[in-house]
């Protein structure tokens, strides 16, 4: 359409440059300058349209892009309360998910140390785990069920992320108790290298978590 109306401006001026010509030689043999006026004025007529159209889609062009501003501003907004929403989400899960991973490790750590000192000869730490899990099943089944929520939390903090807030805090948030959780309701290696890991795993956490209040 622009393109057009940028061709009615350029035909107009060319109908003026003629009707222009026409004029003065209808002055200079003193004839009736009746056409020449005519196709002046069309010239004029065209150029008009063409500036008024082009205005008129200037105009048109700025309010829509001020109505896409306006909705992405509204956009923008929504997204940032439903992240907001999914932060609080994410935060109180966090905190349930690290209280039960803790309180599951201080049993694995107290059974495993409890079966070595009793029988260190016989002592089976396959067994011994096999019988933390069992005796803990709804525990562990807290912590897997919220190790879930976790990364749904994650997934729809990154939907509705629009750079406002700090997402990275809360996806290494997750990295963290995820791994500590991991290792906690699956452990492996001797009691000591999980004693080490565990604490290692925790501390991590606990920097991770630190991150909330910044």
């Amino acid at each position: 359409m622009e393109t057009l109306l940028g061709l009615l401006i350029i035909a107009g001026l060319i109908v003026i440059v003629v009707g222009a010509i026409l004029f003065f030689i209808d002055y200079a043999k003193k004839n009736s300058k009746k056409v020449s006026l005519i196709v002046l004025s069309g010239g004029l007529v065209l150029i008009l349209i063409g500036i008024v159209g082009n205005i008129g889609i200037q105009n048109h062009q700025a309010k829509i892009a001020a109505q896409e501003k306006a909705e992405q501003v509204q956009l923008a907004k929504k997204k940032n309360a439903k992240f907001t929403t999914y932060a609080t989400s994410f935060v109180s899960t966090f905190n349930d998910t690290w209280n039960d991973t803790v309180k599951l490790n201080n049993k694995t750590d107290k059974s495993w140390s409890s079966a070595i000192e009793s029988d260190s000869e016989s002592f089976d730490v396959n067994k011994t785990i096999e019988k933390v899990e069992s005796d803990n099943s709804n525990l562990i089944l807290g912590i897997t069920t919220n190790q879930d929520q976790l990364n749904k939390d994650i997934k729809n903090l990154k939907a509705n992320n629009t750079g406002k807030y700090d997402i990275k805090k809360y996806e290494t948030a997750n990295n963290k108790i995820q791994a500590y959780a991991n290792f906690v309701v699956n452990p492996s290696g001797s009691y000591n290298e999980y004693g080490s890991k565990t604490t290692d795993l925790n501390s991590a956490v606990t920097t991770a978590a630190d991150a909330f209040s910044e």
